[in-house]
């Protein structure tokens, strides 16, 4: 069996598509095995030498899919098995040898079930926003030495390696998600099934941030889904008290985040994304509102999920 496969996704990548690929084959000293979902406009893959890789599958979506229903794509048609998963931007390049590092702390820790490399903007310059909000939210500090594993609660799907018997059990990302937070509840569901999560900080990558958010309509439909999924992730973290969360959202932030976009505050939202994100927030209510609808439709999804899968050891 192989130690990775590297899924990445593509949608509309021209830009980003050869510096990631070509910097991913040097992560490993071991050829990596690399599934490229094609979710939109790629056309630079065909002429890229793929003979760096150990093996390589092309899939192609129908139709753009977002971030969570297209790595799940990847994951239920790849043909490929391996100790670890390795999901992977677009917008990222690997620095030599990190997938190396990481497994080698998989290794000294079984209970470790998903890391994070240490992230960085893409120039390598400094920390990456989204890996310095994780260090945050679990009250850490990035100190100078770098070689240990800073355990967290989340880490970003921007580079993320889970070892692939716990993608297995705690089964892939949920659709309900589209796009962000999708990794977040992954790192949940990894900690409720008794792993820990985690980043090795000397396994370094460099990441842009918002290669599908070029346009203004595109950073508008981002804001809109970080708003709905924010919700959302709250929710499951504290399942037992989602009602009152519920009515405190409802009788204050909603109000307070409607009056801050009508004046247009510093850093509010819009009107309309934030009507636009309780819209859609509404047609999903009565999975908000309880934890026993919400794991039904999550166990409907995954058994369906399963039995589609082409791996036949997907459990």
């Amino acid at each position: 069996m192989l130690r990775a496969t590297v899924l990445v996704v593509g949608y509309n990548s021209e830009r980003w598509l050869t510096t990631c690929l070509n910097s991913v084959a040097t992560a490993s000293q071991t050829q990596v095995q690399l599934c490229f979902v094609d979710n939109h406009s790629n056309p630079t893959f065909e002429s890229l030498d793929l003979s760096i890789f150990r093996g390589v599958e092309h899939l192609k979506t129908d139709s753009p899919l977002g971030f969570a229903e297209a790595n799940n794509f990847g994951i239920r048609q790849t043909q490929f098995d391996s100790d670890f998963t390795v999901f992977l931007n677009q917008d990222t390049v690997s620095t030599a040898g990190w997938i190396d590092a990481c497994v080698s702390c998989f290794d000294d820790d079984p209970r470790l079930g998903i890391l994070s490399p240490g992230l960085r903007t893409y120039d390598f310059s400094e920390w990456d926003p989204n890996l310095l909000a994780c260090v945050r939210e679990s009250n850490q500090a990035i100190g100078s030495a770098h070689s240990s594993v800073v355990e967290l609660r989340n880490v970003t799907a921007a580079a993320m390696i889970i070892r692939t018997d716990v993608l297995h059990e705690v089964g892939p990302f949920d659709p309900v998600f589209g796009s962000y937070y999708e990794d977040y509840d992954l790192c949940r569901r990894v900690r409720n099934a008794g792993y820990k999560v985690g980043a090795c900080l000397a396994a370094q990558v460099g990441h842009f941030s918002g290669s599908v958010t070029s346009t203004p309509a595109a950073e508008l439909r981002r804001s809109r889904l970080l708003l709905r999924n924010r919700m959302i992730h709250r929710l499951r973290e504290n399942p037992d008290r989602r009602l009152q969360q519920l009515v405190h959202y409802l009788a204050l932030e909603l109000p307070r985040n409607v009056v801050r976009g009508i004046l247009r505050t510093e850093s509010s939202q819009t009107l309309a994304t934030t009507l636009g994100a309780n819209w859609d927030m509404a047609k999903i209510l009565a999975r908000l509102v309880s934890r026993r609808r919400d794991e039904e439709e999550w166990n409907q999804f995954l058994q369906d999920f399963r039995s589609q899968t082409a791996k036949n050891d997907f459990p």
